[in-house]
């Protein structure tokens, strides 16, 4: 069974209640609660997230229910990857990294490029949507593509083509403008955009990292003005799921400048990198040992753009790859639950 984050959903209660209906019993049916919706970087079933868009879709009797919500949602859904991807060279690395840790947003699904001629095609493919039919989800994850590039690329008043594969229906109540977009009954499901643009520039997101640095700073203000390490540690920790965690950047949210930094680090015996190698593997570690978060979400956050390479440096650090440590620490656990439950006897 695949899972999904639930914010790929978010602002489903706003939209259910502006058609006239209870958002509530629709996700009840689902399987689903307004709690869950309430907590977007929480897991639940693929499944459950799309049988929800397709009941709204008969209550609301709305046929582009997912592609109208997605239309309400911004690629803040994506949480940090959005922010991570942003910091890619070009538009087609960033999409290449997008596709790589899509399964820390779904499970199952990916995004593919084609090249036929001066197009190049974003493809969505999901292999529960496949299997079971889901229309509803579909147009979600494809206008969510979409509203991803847009964002990336700063397109104001986009018009490349929106594609889905599926019939145009009878009667549709959108938009001209977005409707002139949507290609029904296409050969595939996703985006079509000019070839020119996979060497495009992403626009980085300078406020929302300059926002999320100044909490960090925050955090770091708790902790003891002299400790300057564990300020460290916890710019570092805030700081790897961009994939942009510079001493510049560590200096910045410290409010100091970078050979300062470096001198206090070195003063304690240390350095800059010998301090970002320690927080990783002590983050690692303890998401391996007591959480069940993927191991390919574990990666980005770690601020690695491949699996593998985090592996490879993991196994490095304590000798095991991530699923044999996390294997071997559930062992452990399981060895000692049943020590404490085996009766002892006296003679």
């Amino acid at each position: 069974m695949h899972l999904a984050r639930v914010s790929s959903i978010s602002r489903f209660d706003e939209f259910v209640r502006a058609q006239g209906a209870d958002p509530s019993s629709l996700l009840a049916q689902a399987g689903l609660s307004l709690r869950q919706l309430h907590s977007p970087n929480s897991y639940c079933a693929y499944t459950a997230l799309a049988d929800a868009l397709e009941i709204g879709a008969n209550t609301c009797k709305e046929p582009l229910f997912g592609l109208k919500l997605a239309l309400s949602q911004t690629s803040k859904i994506f949480g940090d990857l959005t922010l991570t991807i942003a910091q890619q060279p070009t538009f087609a690395e960033a999409m290449q990294t997008a596709d790589q840790f899509l399964g820390v947003q779904a499970g199952g699904i990916s995004v593919r490029m084609t090249m036929v001629d001066e197009r190049v095609y974003l493809s969505f493919h999901s292999e529960t949507c496949q299997r079971f039919g889901y229309l509803q989800k579909i147009q979600l994850s494809v206008q969510q593509l979409a509203t991803l590039v847009e964002e990336l690329l700063g397109l104001e008043n986009a018009s490349f083509p929106i594609c889905l594969r599926q019939p145009k229906p009878s009667q549709i109540s959108i938009d001209g403008v977005k409707l002139s977009r949507l290609r029904f009954n296409a050969e595939f499901d996703g985006i079509d955009l000019p070839r020119a643009w996979l060497s495009r520039v992403p626009i980085r997101n300078d406020r929302a990292l300059r926002i999320h640095l100044e909490e960090l700073l925050q955090k770091s203000k708790n902790i003891t003005a002299d400790d300057v390490y564990q300020q460290t540690i916890t710019v570092i920790g805030g700081l790897l799921p961009f994939g942009d965690c510079t001493l510049e950047k560590v200096a910045m949210a410290l409010g100091m400048s970078k050979r300062n930094l470096q001198y206090k680090l070195n003063a304690m015996g240390t350095r800059f990198d010998q301090t970002v190698t320690a927080v990783r593997c002590s983050i690692a570690k303890q998401h391996l040992s007591d959480s069940s978060m993927p191991i390919t979400e574990l990666a980005l956050n770690l601020g690695y753009a491949e699996v593998a390479i985090f592996s490879r440096q993991f196994k490095k650090w304590t000798g095991l790859s991530p699923r044999e440590f996390r294997r071997q620490h559930k062992d452990k656990i399981l060895k000692e639950k049943t020590s404490a439950l085996r009766p002892s006897y006296e003679v």
